[in-house]
C-alpha cells in the first residue's frame, strides 16, 4: 500500500493500480505484480511489488514474467506504457538463484567468513540484465549484505530441510530512471535485515535521494523502503514547510517484510 500526509494530496494525480497473476495457467495470483503509479509534481512514478516464479530450473520463466508485467498500459494520455514512467522502482520476490553449478555446501562456505563477493558471478539476475534478457535498463545498488534466502524460520540458519536449498539473492530492489526530465537520483543505501527471524526469507530495504523542482522551489527528497521520504528545500518559502515528505511505500512480498503501521496522520492512497 501507499500512503501519504494529507497536505500532499492536491499534488498528487492520476493514480491508477493493476493486479497482474501469473500463477498456474496465468490466473493464479499466488504468484504476479501489484502496481502502483501516480503523479507527484506532475512527475509520473511507478512502484511494482512482485512474488515471480519459484526454483532454480524456472529462469525462463522469470524472464517472461518481466516482460508480460512491462506490458501494462494505464489510462494517463500522457503516460500510458508502463515504460514511460520517469521513475521506476521494482521489489519484492523476484526469485532468481544462484546458478544449479553452486552447491548449497559450496555457497555457505563462502558467507559464513563474510565472501558472498565470489559468489556475485553465479547470480542468474545479474546474468540476465547482462545479457539483455529481462531488467537491461534497470539499475540495483551493490549487493553488501549476504542472501536473503532459504533460512530456517526462526534462526540465522540456512535450509537444513532435505531439500538443501542454495542460498541466493532472491528478494531485491532495482530502480529505472529515463533522465528524460533531469531529475537527478542517487541509492543511498541497500540492506537487508538479518535480525528478523520470522520469515524463510530476510527482508530488504533501499533509501534514494531524489532531486527535483517543484514550481520554483528547489526540492532534494530522500525516500527509503519501506518507510518514507523527507524533504528539504533552498528556497525560505519552501524551508517553512515541514520536514517529513510523507510517502510511505509498503511492499506487499518478502522484500517488504518489515511491517510497521503508518501514523495516524497519514491517509490511504492505494
Amino acid at each position: 500500500m501507499i500512503f501519504v500526509r494529507p497536505y500532499l494530496l492536491p499534488f498528487i494525480t492520476n493514480i491508477e493500480e493493476e493486479f497482474i497473476a501469473t500463477g498456474i495457467g496465468g490466473v493464479l495470483g499466488n504468484k504476479g505484480a501489484v502496481i502502483g503509479r501516480f503523479r507527484l509534481y506532475g512527475i509520473p512514478f511507478c512502484f511494482v511489488g512482485v512474488h515471480m516464479a519459484p526454483h532454480i530450473q524456472n529462469l525462463e520463466k522469470r524472464n517472461e514474467e518481466f516482460h508480460e508485467i512491462v506490458q501494462t498500459k494505464f489510462s494517463d494520455s500522457l503516460c500510458k506504457a508502463f515504460l514511460d514512467h520517469e521513475f521506476i522502482f521494482w521489489s519484492g520476490d523476484l526469485n532468481y538463484r544462484l546458478d544449479e553449478s553452486v552447491s548449497q555446501e559450496r555457497a555457505i562456505a563462502a558467507i559464513r567468513p563474510g565472501d558472498s563477493e565470489s559468489l556475485k558471478p553465479f547470480d542468474q539476475l545479474a546474468r540476465v540484465r547482462a545479457e539483455g534478457k529481462a531488467f537491461a535498463e534497470f539499475q540495483e545498488g551493490p549487493l553488501s549484505f549476504p542472501p536473503t534466502y532459504r533460512y530456517d524460520i526462526g534462526t540465522q540458519d540456512f535450509d537444513s530441510s532435505p531439500k538443501a536449498r542454495v542460498p541466493s539473492w532472491c528478494d531485491r530492489i532495482l530502480w529505472r530512471a529515463t533522465g528524460k526530465l533531469g531529475i537527478g537520483l542517487r541509492q543511498d543505501t541497500y540492506t537487508s535485515y538479518e535480525h528478523y527471524c520470522n520469515s524463510d526469507h530476510k527482508p530488504i530495504g533501499a533509501k534514494f535521494t531524489l532531486a527535483f523542482q517543484p514550481d520554483d522551489a528547489k526540492q532534494n527528497v530522500e525516500f527509503a523502503f519501506p518507510y518514507a521520504i523527507k524533504s528539504s528545500s533552498s528556497s525560505s518559502a519552501a524551508a517553512a514547510a515541514p520536514r517529513f515528505f510523507p510517502f510511505f511505500f509498503f511492499l506487499l512480498f518478502a522484500a517488504g517484510g518489515l511491517s510497521s503501521a503508518p501514523s495516524s496522520s497519514s491517509s490511504s492512497l492505494m
